[in-house]
Formats: structure tokens, sequence, C-alpha cells
């Protein structure tokens, strides 16, 4: 059998949780992003707050998450680096534009076959 060809059938379960599993990755992504804007504003030596945060995001990021992330930095300002230090960072930012665009994707495959 051709590998291409080949179906994996999930219990509906598994399709839960597999979606569960992707939306957590979307969300590390955007935290991702809204600490890096948070890293620019301390290189600028400025205290982080949640409209310039927002103002130093590249792509649009819900309120909600930009709040966590503020709030979880003024709660323990060392966060941020222990953060940055444990992710692995994509090279230039059109790998992280097709990676956005892909994780994007798989999430509305994923939604359409929870509606069914």
């Amino acid at each position: 059998m051709c590998p291409s060809l080949f179906i994996v059938t999930i219990a509906p379960t598994q399709q839960l949780h597999a979606a569960y599993l992707f939306i957590q990755r979307v969300i590390n992504l955007m935290n991702a992003a809204v600490f890096d804007a948070i890293k620019v504003l301390l290189d600028e030596g400025k205290v982080p707050t949640v409209a310039l945060t927002k103002s130093r995001l590249i792509k649009p990021v819900p309120m909600p998450v930009i709040i966590a992330a503020v709030s979880q930095y003024k709660n323990n300002p060392d966060s941020i680096y222990n953060l940055m230090k444990s992710q692995v960072q994509p090279s230039g930012s059109d790998s992280k534009t097709s990676q956005l665009d892909r994780i994007e994707e798989k999430l509305d495959r994923l939604l359409t076959l929870l509606e069914k």
C-alpha cells in the first residue's frame, strides 16, 4: 500500500484530544508572540503594559492572552527570561508566518471534523 494513501481513522475522543492539543499549541504560539513583544519593551528599557505590549505585536492576539501575559510578567518578572530560554524559535519571520498559516489550516480542518 502506498503511504500517501494510508488513511487513519480516529475515535471521536481521540479527535477531541488531538484538537485540544492543537489549540494548546496555537495558544502557546500566541503567548510566545506576546512574550516576544514584552522582551522588546524590556530591551528598550520600558515597563510592559497591556497597551504598549499590544502596540508591539505583529499579528492580532486576543486581549485576554495579552492581559494574562503582562500579569504573569508583573507577578514574576524573571518568568519572561525563563520562557524565552525554553522556547526554540525558528529562524526568520517567514518560517513563523508559514508555521502559523499551517496551524490555522489544521485548526480549520479539525473544527470541520468536530462539527460533523
